[in-house]
């Protein structure tokens, strides 16, 4: 499944300025400003079913300051959050 990342957001009523972004799989993951400083934020797209899911919620997040956009460090990050 492919989507853009940023209408996926957009049609669930998030707007908060994006600087970067990647897709890994089900998740992707975002740079974001926010008030209080930058960070990375994950979200997932689909559930264990496969089925999409039509809320956006931030699974976790991680300050954006040395933040490793790898593909290796990524993955790494995925499985953590499947177990």
């Amino acid at each position: 499944m492919s989507i853009n990342i940023l209408d996926w957001l957009g049609n669930r009523g998030i707007d908060t300025p994006i600087k970067k972004h990647k897709a890994m799989g089900r998740w992707f993951f975002v740079q974001v400003k926010e008030w209080y400083g930058e960070e990375v934020e994950a979200y997932c797209t689909l559930d264990d079913d496969g089925d999409p899911i039509h809320c956006a919620e931030v699974y976790t997040s991680w300050n954006s300051e040395g933040f490793d956009w790898s593909d290796e460090n990524l993955k790494c990050l995925v499985s953590d959050m499947e177990r």
